[in-house]
């Protein structure tokens, strides 16, 4: 059963990936044809609230102002008052990098290079130019 963000996103609880300092789940925009989000909900942290904000707000402002093919499509950010969390919502990516290396099998580094290397790069080096860096 979906949970309500809002009234413009739902997510599902049974699909999510958790990392260091946020949950991730799958979720869908209601105003967008249903189109497939990631809603990321950043963790209260042991070093303080005020840590948290701060590393919120900072992602909020880097993903603002990245628009490229290679560089996650950011929607929106707020705080969800019915969990009392902070949430950034951006385009549904189906597999990690890792998972999709992982399915392929083993490759050569030239390989690695021209399927995701150099595209990596590419993004890598528009994010610095516009003083982001991850």
């Amino acid at each position: 059963m979906p949970k309500n963000l809002g009234e413009r996103f739902a997510y599902f609880d049974d699909e999510k990936w958790e990392g260091g300092q946020a949950l991730v789940y799958k979720g869908v925009d209601l105003h967008n044809r249903g189109r497939e989000v990631a809603v990321k909900f950043l963790k209260k942290v042991v070093i303080s609230d005020e840590h948290t904000a701060l590393a919120f707000d900072r992602e909020c402002r880097a993903l603002q102002k990245l628009f490229h093919p290679g560089i996650v499509e950011f929607i929106t950010a707020g705080h969800d008052r019915d969990t009392d969390k902070r949430y950034i919502v951006t385009e549904w990516l189906p597999e990690t990098l890792r998972d999709r290396l992982a399915k392929e099998g083993t490759t050569t580094w030239d390989d690695f290079y021209t399927a995701y290397g150099a595209g990596i790069l590419v993004a890598l080096k528009y994010a610095y130019k516009n003083k982001v860096t991850h």
